[in-house]
């Protein structure tokens, strides 16, 4: 196989878990938020409109401090930093059986964000499925967003899908790794360090590159 190459600190600027990323992506219609186009910016008059703003900013970031302080350490730990180990996620697959992903430490991990109405994930599914089954040491798991069985079966048999598919009847997995847009394709190394994810449809190309900047991938801080 033609062997790709890619330049380290590209890759590590692209991998990043912010969706803001350029990238082509289908948003669902109720998802998509107006933005306001009132951006006029009000200013205070009086000496005491601007000392009484001021002392409710302090009050609500001093708030917003304690509140921070407060949460329980298991419900931040619940989602996955990059440059860090993924936590033990357990999912149920559609075929009712559990699937781990520390099940795949010693493999390049990809979960592909996807919905059967996705125009560019028709394109990406069929080259992951190209992938899964020539390369051993690349797992893949389909995560199929806010869908019914009866609209993803057959879609998976149109495509030939045969690595594990998940379904995210209620989009809490997908809220785990900030997705906003389909396709979004998350990389885990195989030590099973979170790497970081691409919103927007990948080329083949650009598939490769980024399995293969996957398989070496040295976090920058260790894992303790």
């Amino acid at each position: 196989m033609k062997k790709i190459r890619v330049v380290p600190v590209i890759m590590a600027l692209m991998l990043v878990l912010s969706a803001c990323q350029s990238g082509v992506t289908d948003v669902a219609p109720e998802e998509q938020t107006p933005v306001s186009a009132n951006t006029e910016t009000v200013e205070a008059v009086e000496q005491g409109t601007e000392e009484n703003s001021a002392s409710e900013s302090q009050a609500a970031s001093e708030e917003n401090a304690t509140s921070s302080e407060a949460m329980d350490e298991e419900s931040t730990a619940a989602f996955p930093v990059r440059d860090e180990k993924i936590p033990p996620y357990a999912f149920d697959l559609l075929d009712g059986s559990t699937i781990k992903l520390d099940e795949f430490e010693g493999k390049v991990l990809v979960l592909t964000f996807f919905t059967t109405w996705c125009s560019y994930c028709e394109k990406e599914i069929p080259e992951l499925q190209k992938k899964y089954e020539e390369m051993d040491d690349l797992a893949v798991i389909g995560i199929d967003v806010k869908e019914t069985e009866k609209e993803l079966t057959p879609y998976l048999e149109r495509h030939g899908v045969t690595f594990p598919v998940v379904m995210d009847e209620d989009g809490q997995i997908s809220q785990l790794f900030y997705v906003t847009g389909f396709p979004t394709t998350v990389f885990i190394s195989p030590e099973g360090t979170l790497v970081g994810s691409v919103p927007g449809y990948l080329e083949k190309e650009q598939l490769l590159g980024y399995i293969d900047y996957t398989r070496t991938y040295q976090p920058e801080t260790p894992s303790e």
